[in-house]
């Protein structure tokens, strides 16, 4: 039998959504943040040192990344469909 939610437990599963699409969010901003990071290092100090040690840094790069993007996500979309709107705003009239 189906039972209404009670008003604690819809804010208990929004809390959870939430929670959800920031790490989703905050996963997919660390990834690009820990291998744009690697590249630059391989770019800047050459394949050997970039290579090998430069995942040090992109990895402390990626967990800062993954609290501001879990934190932040509204903002994030905001921004994304912002520049999205001012790039492809011809397209859309």
């Amino acid at each position: 039998m189906l039972t209404a939610m009670t008003p604690a437990q819809r804010h208990i599963a929004d809390e959870r959504l939430q929670a959800a699409i920031g790490s989703w969010v905050g996963g997919i901003s660390a990834a690009i943040a820990f291998f744009g990071a690697w590249v630059y290092c391989m770019y800047t100090y050459g394949f050997l040192l970039g290579f090998g040690f430069g995942w040090v840094p992109s990895a402390i790069l990626a967990l800062f990344a993954y609290a501001v993007g879990r934190i932040m996500w509204p903002l994030m979309l905001v921004l994304v469909v912002g520049c999205a709107f001012i790039a492809f705003g011809d397209a859309i009239r």
